[in-house]
This record gives C-alpha cells, structure tokens and sequence, in this order.
C-alpha cells in the first residue's frame, strides 16, 4: 500500500474500493460430494478406520451441510479436518477480508472448532485469518477477519476446519464433539485502483449514490480535502447499523468511489452517513429487488 500512497503526494486520486464483492468457495456450501467425501475439500476420512466428515441433512441452506465428529477408531479419538482439496488452495484473484459461514458445535470437554483460512502470492504467505469457534446449539454466523503482511493481491486461498482438543490446536479430541459447517463466503474489500488528477477536492463532499434506485450494486462517491480519519456507514430505516463500508481508516485527501451489492438485504430504504473528522453528512437510497 506505501507505494499508492506515494503516489497521492500532491495529487487528486480517485480510489475504486469494491468492498461488497463476494467470492464464490468452491463447493463452499458443502452441496456435491462423492464417494462419501465434499468435492473440492480433502478430509481426515480414511477407510476402515474412521470417516469423522460426513454429509448432512442438517443444513443452513440448500440440502446438505459437511458434519465434522470425533470418532472412536479402534477405541482411539479420531478428529475431523477439511480443508481445501488442493494443498496449493483454490484461486482467488481479490484481496478479501474476511471469510464468513454458518455452523454449529457441540463439544466435549475442553474441545475447540478451529477455522483457518490463508492467502498465497506466488507460493508464499501474505495474509491469514484464524479463529476458535464458541458452542452453538443452532446455525449460528461466523466471520473470520484476514489480516495481510504485505500489500500483494493473493492468487491462491487455503481454508482448513477442525476439531481439536484445546486451543494450542492439538487435535484428537474428545468422542462425541462434533460440528456442522456450511456455506463459506469471501467477502470485504477485494481492490484498489487509482485515476491521478492535478487538483486536489476543495471540500468535503458527500454526493448522490447512483443508481438510485438500485439493484443489486450501487457507488458512493465521496472528497476529502485533508487527510481524515473516515468512517462510512449503512443504516435500515430503524436506525441499525447493516454495514460499515469503511470503519474508522485513516485516508488521504482525494475523491473516493465506494461500490455496495448488499446481496444478502432485502428491498427498502436505507442512509448512509459519511464521519470525516468534524465532517459529517448523511443520504438516503433506495433499494429495489
């Protein structure tokens, strides 16, 4: 990132931030499966002694969910694990931030769930996300933030789920613990581009998103004449925060686009409001599905 932000020394930038696209996993909902296993995931199944990952009916959406259980494998814990099919992972060409899903866990003794999830350039690490999963009796939704070292686009992602017997991540377990996992979404911020321009923006400026109406992506565009510590913010009609487009980051003077596809949210109105320091603005959109 230092080598973008050299670059607006000066100048007027324009900064494409596509912070509601979402990614497909590959088979992410835990949908196809053959030969007792999900297809694009590898598991600790292993025949005649023990397949801890099965297919269940118990799912969040669509007909099946990947089951995960610690299994007595001639009188020894067997723990389930899945992870990503290719051990190079799957291709991404974004620079996501987070990885969300839904699942259940029901463990014995001190158990965990345990979700990692991995970014690749070119063979090496440059962004990693890790979590320890609380019991929940019913679908509950997870997000797992990624967090990058370094300011490359990754090429390749590695998910991996278990089940482990504490949190230093030793596995085994206890019999019995067992949890539900279905379907895994990239999502967050994905690139950024720059457009350079002589003039730096006047004012702060909070314009029209357009469309408007809109359905299912739409862009907000912002100016900030200083640097500002930026905050832009989603509201449903009841004043409940639905989204953080940019949560407190410290920006340089420059005029922004910010593109929304709330997917996942029905039609109505909502506001978005722009903090910039002592700045602040609000508008109204209109979503139409």
């Amino acid at each position: 990132m230092s080598k973008f932000y050299n670059l607006l020394i000066g100048v007027f930038a324009i900064v494409v931030l596509t912070l509601g696209l979402h990614a497909q996993v590959p088979n992410g909902g835990f949908e196809q499966w053959t030969a007792g296993n999900p297809n694009d995931w590898a598991t600790s199944n292993f025949p005649g002694f023990g397949a801890p990952v099965t297919q269940s009916s118990a799912s969040h959406s669509g007909s099946s969910a990947a089951r995960g259980e610690v299994v007595d494998a001639f009188g020894t814990p067997w723990p389930p694990v899945i992870s990503t099919a290719d051990t190079n992972g799957f291709p991404v060409s974004q620079r996501y931030a987070e990885l969300s899903g839904f699942y259940q866990f029901s463990p014995q003794g001190t158990d965990v769930m345990l979700i990692y999830v991995g970014m690749l350039h070119n063979q090496q690490a440059i962004g990693a996300g890790v979590g320890f999963l609380p019991p929940a009796g019913s679908y509950t939704s997870f997000s797992l933030p990624i967090q990058y070292g370094t300011g490359d686009v990754p090429d390749r992602c590695i998910i991996y789920i278990a089940a482990a017997m504490d949190t230093t991540g030793g596995l085994a377990g206890n019999i019995g613990t067992f949890f539900l996992i279905d379907d895994l979404n990239l999502s967050g911020i994905s690139a950024i581009d720059l457009a350079l321009d002589p003039t730096l923006p006047s004012e702060f400026t909070l314009e029209q998103n357009y469309p408007n109406p809109f359905n299912p992506v739409t862009t907000i565009e912002f100016s900030l004449p200083t640097a500002s510590e930026v905050s832009l913010v989603i509201y449903n009609v009841a004043g409940q925060v639905v989204e953080r487009l940019v949560d407190h980051r410290s920006m340089t003077p420059g005029s922004y686009k910010v593109e929304w596809a709330p997917y996942s949210l029905p039609s109505g109105v909502y506001f978005y409001r722009l903090t910039a320091g002592e700045f602040t603005q609000s508008r109204k959109m209109v979503l139409m599905k």
